[in-house]
C-alpha cells in the first residue's frame, strides 16, 4: 500500500488512510525499507503519544518476521530505525515551541488560531528534526 500519485510525499492524511486501509485489510506491518519513516507515520500510528506501545508492536513485527522459516537469525533493522526515528521526534522540545507560538499568536492578536499555530509549528520542528536526524546519518 502506497500514498499512489502522491508518490514518495508524506501528507499525514494519505499516511492515515494508508495505515487504516492496512488495518482493514488485516496487515500488522508498514514496509518503510526503501524509505525513510515519515512523521506522518509516526503521527499516523499513535507513536507520539504512545511510544511504549509503537516499540511493543515493532518487536511483534521482529517476532513474526523472525518466526519464518529460514529468518530466525535475520537480522530486523525497521525496528531500530524505526525507534531512532520516534526517539528523534520525540527530542523536540514541544513545551517551549508551545510557549513560543502562544506569544506571537498573543503578541500578533491571533489567540483564535493559537492551537493550529502549535500544532503546525511542533510538525514542523519535529519534521527538521527528522530530515536532520536523516541528514547526519548519511
Amino acid at each position: 500500500c502506497d500514498n499512489g500519485i502522491l508518490g514518495a510525499a508524506s501528507f499525514p492524511e494519505s499516511e492515515l488512510r494508508r495505515v487504516r486501509i492496512l488495518k482493514e485489510a488485516g496487515f500488522n506491518a508498514v514496509r518503510i525499507a526503501h524509505n525513510p519513516a515519515p512523521t506522518a507515520l509516526l503521527e499516523a500510528c499513535d507513536a507520539l503519544r504512545r511510544p511504549q506501545r509503537f516499540a511493543e508492536a515493532l518487536l511483534a513485527c521482529e517476532c513474526d518476521m523472525r518466526g519464518r522459516q529460514g529468518h530466525e537469525e535475520d537480522d530486523y533493522p525497521p525496528r531500530e530505525r524505526l525507534l531512532a526515528a520516534l526517539n528523534c521526534v520525540l527530542r523536540v522540545d514541544t513545551a517551549s515551541i508551545a510557549a513560543a507560538t502562544r506569544a506571537r499568536c498573543e503578541a500578533e492578536k491571533r489567540m483564535k488560531d493559537v492551537g493550529a499555530s502549535i500544532a503546525a509549528t511542533i510538525r514542523q520542528a519535529r519534521i527538521a528534526a527528522l530530515r536532520a536526524w536523516l541528514a547526519e546519518k548519511g
